[in-house]
């Protein structure tokens, strides 16, 4: 279960050959994994959308809602970028915050951004 959660953050299976090297494995990805497992509810992970047949990567402008801070069902989290246009990503259900990526940053479609955990997660 932690090599899921593992690759859900990462994109890899944890190991450091399969890593790609534009989106290392920080520390604390390993630990919100652990304790994902350890959550007595559901966490939800919010991955940057697929928006176009040929958009391959968005940059993430901004966070909206400060890292632990609390956020309702479809309450915009994050401003995203692709070379021609901007749109916010909209939190499917309400929890607490906790970001997998930091503002500037430029991610892959589909990975993960940040989590949304019912309960506050220990940082």
């Amino acid at each position: 279960m932690l090599k899921r959660l593992l690759r859900l953050f990462t994109g890899t299976s944890g190991s450091q050959q399969s890593r790609p090297a534009d989106h290392p494995t920080r520390p604390d990805d390993v630990v919100r994994a652990q304790q994902a497992l350890a959550a007595p509810q559901d966490v939800h992970v919010v991955t940057v959308p697929m928006v176009g047949a040929t958009v391959t990567q968005v940059s993430l402008n901004k966070w909206l809602v400060p890292e632990g801070g609390y956020v309702r069902r479809d309450q915009p989290l994050a401003e995203l970028a692709t070379e021609k246009a901007s749109f916010e990503v909209n939190a499917a259900r309400e929890g607490f915050v906790y970001y997998r990526v930091s503002a500037g940053e430029t991610v892959p479609m589909r990975s993960p951004i940040c989590l949304i955990s019912p309960t506050r997660m220990r940082r």
